[in-house]
């Protein structure tokens, strides 16, 4: 009885805890950017960029090309995480002027 009261208390208290602390959840999804789809998007243009060079880089072999398309994909990945995480620094700093606690 103890248990059930508990945990009836604690699922209320939860419930609680995501309606106030939604709307600083929703712009923290909205400011940072998803690293996942930015290296995805970037990734497709690259593709048809070089789908559309075939003819002429059909010259370079093909190691030499997927090596610099590794390496641009690592540059590009690199400068997304680079600003992703100056983002975050930049919201944690927001928030503790802010001081909620």
């Amino acid at each position: 009885m103890i248990s059930l009261l508990f945990n009836s208390l604690i699922n209320v208290l939860t419930g609680l805890v995501r309606i106030i602390v939604y709307p600083i959840n929703l712009l923290i999804e909205i400011t940072l950017p998803d690293i996942s789809t930015n290296i995805t998007t970037t990734t497709t243009t690259i593709i048809q960029f070089f789908n559309n060079l075939a003819w002429p880089l059909s010259i370079v072999p093909i190691g030499i090309l997927n090596t610099l398309a590794f390496i641009l994909l690592c540059e590009i990945a690199k400068h997304t995480i680079y600003i992703s995480t100056h983002a975050l620094i930049k919201m944690w700093n927001l928030f503790q002027k802010i001081k909620f606690w």
